[in-house]
């Protein structure tokens, strides 16, 4: 069965404050059963326990980093 990466997402923010408060043993069975139901690498998981879910990349800002100016041929040939 396979679980919606959004369910992990949630599962991984409801878990958080249970596993920052959690001793070291509590730490270890919270981020074995959360690798069991996710899936996820045990280092991934324990990245996303710690830190939370990474917060998207809105299109608006990828567009801005691309300013629209492409290098001439030019520069192109002189590399060569």
């Amino acid at each position: 069965m396979k679980v919606r990466k959004e369910s992990k997402q949630d599962l991984a923010k409801a878990l958080q404050p249970k596993y920052l408060k959690a001793s070291r043993a509590q730490k270890g069975n919270l981020l074995d059963e959360f690798v069991e139901v996710t899936g996820y690498h045990r280092n991934r998981a324990k990245k996303l326990l710690l830190n939370g879910p990474p917060t998207p990349v809105v299109a608006t800002e990828l567009i801005r980093a691309y300013d629209g100016h492409l290098p001439s041929q030019k520069t192109f040939k002189n590399l060569h």
